[in-house]
């Protein structure tokens, strides 16, 4: 087992961070590949939709992409959460991730057919 503590490993985490980007987002997709609200190749296949699709619009530089295993809201999934909007989306498979990208992440809209909801996060944060 590893003894060192875990303001040990900070340092190497930040670094790695930065190295992926954090922080120069302008966008984060969160998306639920989970299987209580869509059988797993859906999501999986919405997943790969959502890599290549955002790599192949030229916005691996502008937009994180995350997969969770469940967002909570296991209704007519795959789920996904565009942020800093908090806009949230249903029936999230290859063709509605074709339309996210497309209409909220390249267009700037919402895709009106698929929102559940805009829910952003507070403004409050942590002290340091």
């Amino acid at each position: 087992m590893d003894s060192s503590s875990p303001n040990d490993a900070q340092p190497e985490v930040e670094a790695f961070a930065r190295s992926m980007g954090l922080g120069g987002f302008g966008k984060h997709v969160l998306l639920c590949t989970g299987t209580e609200c869509a059988p797993s190749q859906i999501g999986m296949s919405a997943w790969d939709a959502l890599k290549s699709g955002i790599k192949n619009a030229n916005l691996a530089k502008e937009c994180f992409r995350t997969k969770v295993g469940c967002l909570r809201l296991c209704k007519n999934g795959p789920i996904a959460v565009v942020y800093p909007e908090g806009i949230w989306y249903h029936s999230m498979d290859e063709k509605g991730i074709h339309e996210l990208i497309s209409e909220h992440l390249i267009g700037n809209k919402i895709v009106k057919s698929k929102v559940i909801g805009r829910y952003p996060l507070s403004t409050s944060s942590p002290n340091s």
